[in-house]
C-alpha cells in the first residue's frame, strides 16, 4: 500500500449509486481505514441506533471517502485536524490516527497536522490532541522520526514574511499593513521579542519579556 493510493480494494469497491452499492462501498473502505471486520461502529450502533450505524457507513465512507481528488491518505489527515479543532470528539480522533497510520501517513505527518492545528484551533485543542496521538502510537508501536526545527537565530519576522508572501502574496501584505497601522506594537513582537504580554483593556498595551 503506498500513501498516494488507495489501497489493493479500489478495484473491486461497489462503484453503483443505489443504497445497497454506497452501503457496501462505505463499508469496504471502512474495513480497511479502521482496520476491523465487521468495523466498530457497526458492532457499537447494531442493536441501538442501526440506521445510524447504516448513515455512517453510506454518507461518510460510501459517499464521502469514495469520492476522488484526494488520497485516503490526505483524507485521514484532515479528520485528524477537523477532529483535533473540533476538541469534543477523543475517542473519533484516536480512531482516525490509526487510520491515517493505517492507510500510510507517518507518525510525524500526524504530529505536523495537529500542531497546525493550533494556529486555528488553539493550544488546548492541540495539546489535547497530541495526547490522543501518543496514546495511539504507544498502542500501535509507531516512533516519530524528529527533524532539525527552525534555526534559533533566525529572525521569526523574516521567517514569518517570507512565508506569508509565499502563501498568500499581496493579500497577506495588506493584512500586515492594516494591523501595523492600528497596532504597531504588534509588529515589533512578531520579530523580535522572544515573547510578550498583552493587556486588551481599554487598547491594546504590550510589554515585551526578554
Amino acid at each position: 500500500m503506498t500513501s498516494e493510493s488507495t489501497p489493493d480494494l479500489e478495484g473491486a469497491i461497489v462503484t453503483g449509486t443505489s443504497a445497497d452499492d454506497r452501503y457496501a462501498r462505505g463499508l469496504e473502505i471502512l474495513r480497511v481505514v479502521g482496520g476491523q471486520d465487521p468495523p466498530a461502529v457497526v458492532g457499537a450502533l447494531g442493536d441501538l441506533a442501526p440506521d445510524m450505524a447504516r448513515y455512517t457507513v453510506e454518507f461518510a465512507y460510501g459517499d464521502i471517502y469514495a469520492r476522488p481528488g484526494l488520497t485516503w491518505r490526505e483524507r485521514q489527515l484532515l479528520t485528524v485536524a477537523a477532529l483535533t479543532a473540533l476538541g469534543t470528539a477523543d475517542a473519533q480522533l484516536r480512531f482516525h490516527i490509526r487510520g491515517a497510520l493505517t492507510v500510510g501517513a507517518t507518525a510525524r505527518e500526524v504530529v505536523e497536522t495537529i500542531t497546525h492545528a493550533c494556529l486555528y484551533a488553539g493550544f488546548p485543542a492541540t495539546l489535547n490532541g497530541l495526547t490522543a496521538a501518543r496514546a495511539v502510537f504507544v498502542e500501535t508501536d509507531h516512533e516519530v522520526e524528529h527533524e532539525p526545527g527552525n534555526s534559533p537565530t533566525e529572525s521569526r519576522w523574516d521567517r514569518g514574511w517570507s512565508m506569508l508572501t509565499t502563501v498568500d502574496g499581496g493579500a497577506g501584505e495588506r493584512v500586515v499593513a492594516s494591523l501595523e497601522a492600528s497596532r504597531p506594537t504588534l509588529r515589533a513582537i512578531s520579530s523580535s521579542s522572544p515573547s510578550a504580554t498583552c493587556t486588551p483593556a481599554p487598547a491594546w498595551t504590550c510589554e515585551t519579556v526578554n
